[in-house]
């Protein structure tokens, strides 16, 4: 729901695991996945955006990988 900002989508439970407006990663049996928002702010007829911080988090969060 875009009214609400993402208040929903960070009251679930996987909102604990959450960082920022609610980016996450997990690892299982190996393999690294990443979730990411480019929703947060949406305007009605824009295109989504990751933003700086979130461009920043996922740069830490993957450079064990490499």
């Amino acid at each position: 729901m875009l009214e609400d900002d993402g208040q929903q989508y960070r009251e679930t439970a996987s909102e604990k695991n959450t960082k920022g407006a609610g980016w996450y990663s997990f690892d299982k049996k190996g393999v690294h996945f990443v979730g990411l928002v480019n929703v947060m702010n949406l305007k009605a007829g824009g295109m989504g955006s990751l933003g700086a911080e979130q461009l920043k988090w996922l740069q830490d969060d993957v450079a064990h990988l490499f």
